[in-house]
């Protein structure tokens, strides 16, 4: 009889214990579905993103090629002025004076 009383206790634990860790997993798996839902938004967010940069380069590139040659001319026509604007002269030579 004593044996009985001694395996209803065992069980009575191992089944507080199991209850105790089910509880446990339960938590973590919902801990973990809200941690996989916000990365699926935050994924998300970012895709969105990545599609309205995307768009953007590809605007810039058509305006890029529409005005680029435009601005090019007008740099390079700039930068061409400067250069022969800033030629270097030669330095003036001494000559010796013979009247001395």
């Amino acid at each position: 009889m004593e044996s009985f009383i001694k395996a209803d206790v065992f069980f009575f634990v191992t089944t507080l214990s199991v209850a105790f860790v089910a509880v446990l997993f339960i938590i973590a798996l919902a801990y973990l579905i809200v941690i996989l839902s916000r990365i699926k938004r935050v994924v998300n967010l970012l895709e969105q993103e990545s599609t309205l940069w995307l768009s953007n380069i590809k605007k810039m590139r058509e305006l890029s090629e529409t005005f680029g040659g435009k601005i090019f001319s007008f740099i390079s026509a700039f930068i061409a002025r400067k250069v022969v604007g800033t030629k270097r002269r030669k330095p003036a030579q001494k000559t010796e004076n013979t009247n001395n």
